[in-house]
């Protein structure tokens, strides 16, 4: 499944009957229940003035700017204000296809947009990608693209492998997801799409059906088939709990790196664990995780699987 990972630059008029704010706040409330911080005045850029939007929880999603560039509002949302909803995918689809509503009355255009396609099996390595590339399936009018070719063995690390440039209207960034958030045995591979409205208009409709987009850039990617199960491409779900994962063991690590020899000295004591966890409990749950409390939140049992192999990753 094809999915909107960042909508950036959407600009559009402002709308007289509300401010630059009021306008901001009720197209992303009403969508994504997210909320703008007051916009504070900034000498550089094309705008006069900037503030940012966040989740219930106080993450940072986007920003917003006002207050010049032909007098108009650009906004700009990552893929965590997507991914945060607390819905089904079909749910989602019905907040996306909201904001598509409310922007195309307001005339607003896309001048960049980032789609993906995770492949959590690595049918699509980044290796078969290279090859790829050499074979010719990623040309454009017979042009070969320019390309960067990265591999890193440390933490955080992985193969990636762009085709084109910040500067060419279209770029592809292959690299393997799993690797680079730490899950040791990962296959989880991203290929990721930015496409900037350098000669071409972005149709708005892309964010809403981001798929048939996708798949006409490059010779390569009209082969891929995702309705193929036998590919094991994206489920929503699926996407969902290996993202909250990863944001649970990032977690772990700091905890284990930063008081780990703590919890030996207070065992060491023969103080009980309950008595230790339930002394430094505090209110409250962590940003990165309390976006995931509710319907989609870990059950015990995968909480206690990701908690083993956090601890056989370390040894």
């Amino acid at each position: 499944m094809f999915f909107l990972d960042f909508l950036k630059e959407l600009q559009f008029k402002p709308w007289k009957q509300l401010s630059e704010e009021e306008l901001v706040e009720r197209l992303v409330s009403k969508s994504f229940g997210l909320s703008v911080e007051q916009s504070v005045e900034q000498r550089d850029g094309w705008y006069d003035y900037k503030g940012i939007i966040v989740t219930p929880s106080g993450e940072d999603v986007g920003r917003y700017e006002y207050g010049g560039n032909n007098n108009t509002i650009c906004l700009t949302l990552r893929g965590k204000a997507f991914t945060q909803l607390e819905v089904n995918h079909e749910g989602q689809a019905k907040a996306i296809n909201r904001l598509h509503h409310n922007l195309r009355r307001l005339d607003a255009r896309i001048t960049r947009i980032d789609l993906a396609l995770d492949d959590y099996q690595g049918t699509h390595s980044v290796d078969k990608i290279v090859d790829a590339y050499s074979a010719g399936e990623f040309d454009i009018k017979g042009q070969r693209q320019v390309n960067k070719n990265t591999v890193s063995n440390g933490s955080g690390g992985g193969h990636s492998f762009n085709i084109g440039t910040n500067k060419n209207q279209k770029m592809l960034i292959a690299y393997e997801r799993g690797k680079k958030l730490d899950l040791r045995g990962s296959n989880w591979v991203r290929l990721e799409l930015r496409l900037r409205s350098r000669k071409n208009s972005i149709p708005l409709a892309t964010m809403c059906n981001p798929g048939p987009v996708f798949k006409d850039a490059y010779p390569f990617t009209k082969k891929l088939d995702i309705n193929n199960g036998d590919n094991n491409l994206d489920l929503h779900v699926t996407h969902h709990r290996k993202a909250e994962e990863a944001d649970l063991k990032s977690y772990l690590k700091a905890l284990q790196s930063s008081y780990g020899k703590l919890f030996n000295y207070l065992f060491s004591t023969g103080v009980s664990p309950d008595t230790i966890i339930h002394s430094l409990r505090r209110d409250g749950i962590p940003t990165r995780l309390n976006k995931w409390m509710g319907k989609n939140q870990l059950s015990k049992e995968q909480v206690e699987d990701t908690l083993l192999r956090f601890k056989k990753d370390i040894q």
